[in-house]
Parts: structure tokens; sequence; C-alpha cells
């Protein structure tokens, strides 16, 4: 069986997270200003900003507070690499656009974080970890895993 050539990638802060998180930021701001500008019956309370500021200062939180390591294909398993510590990674990819992916990790030991991947100015690295993940996604709708 073909298996894809070893690759690493950064993984990290994506500039897609920033963009999906100004663009809710802007919609939260659009929304309470469209009741609040808006007939009485639609007049909404100082709360309702207070829970959109919250939501929208917890996401950007947690965007930044997203790991950042080198995601690794060594040709046969994931391996999450922060440092000098190699930890066995499973990787799920769930959802997938030509630019970029958003991937479940399962690190051990850690719980599972979401990780947005883009691709960068070396379309060759992205190719390789794209054909790695199409490779993992095969053998995992199979019921099999890689080699950890």
């Amino acid at each position: 069986m073909y298996t894809p050539p070893a690759v690493r990638w950064h993984a990290g802060r994506s500039r897609l997270q920033w963009r999906v998180l100004a663009l809710v930021a802007l919609l939260l701001l659009c929304l309470n200003l469209a009741c609040s500008l808006g007939p009485a019956a639609l007049a909404q309370p100082a709360w309702l900003w207070a829970m959109s500021l919250c939501t929208w200062l917890a996401a950007g939180w947690g965007c930044y507070k997203t790991p950042s390591a080198i995601l690794c294909w060594t040709g046969t398993h994931w391996l999450w690499q922060v440092v000098s510590h190699n930890a066995p990674a499973r990787v799920e990819c769930v959802l997938e656009f030509p630019g970029w992916v958003l991937l479940k990790i399962d690190v051990a030991g850690q719980p599972a974080f979401w990780l947005w991947l883009e691709q960068g100015p070396d379309a060759g690295h992205w190719s390789a970890l794209r054909r790695a993940l199409v490779f993992t996604q095969g053998l995992q709708s199979r019921g099999l895993e890689p080699a950890t």
C-alpha cells in the first residue's frame, strides 16, 4: 500500500481564526446596534451587550491560547513535537478546503483540541500535508489507525 512521504508542518495560530473572530465581532455589533436602534419592541437590555462582549473575548482568548508546535507525519504515524518532546497524536480532518483544513488533534495525556492549518508560501509542503491527511482519513474510514 502507498504511504505518503514524511512531512513537518508548523501548527499554531492561523490568520483564518482571527478573520472569523473579527467577522463574528462585526456581526454581533451589527445585531446589537440593529436591535438597539430599532423599534421599542426590539430594545435590548445592557446585559445582552455584555454577553456579546464576553463571548467575543472568550473566543479571542481561545484563539490566543491556540497551541503551537510541529505537526509531523513520519510516513507511518503522526507526532506532535513541542520543543524537544515528541508525543504520538491522533489527527482527524474535520473540514477541508483548498487553502486550509480544520483538524481535531488528540495528543496522549492532553485533552483534544481543534486547529486550523493554512497553506503557506510553500505549496509543496502543503500538498504533502494534505496527502498525509487524506491517507489518514482513508485508514480511519476503514476502521484502521496509523501505527503509533
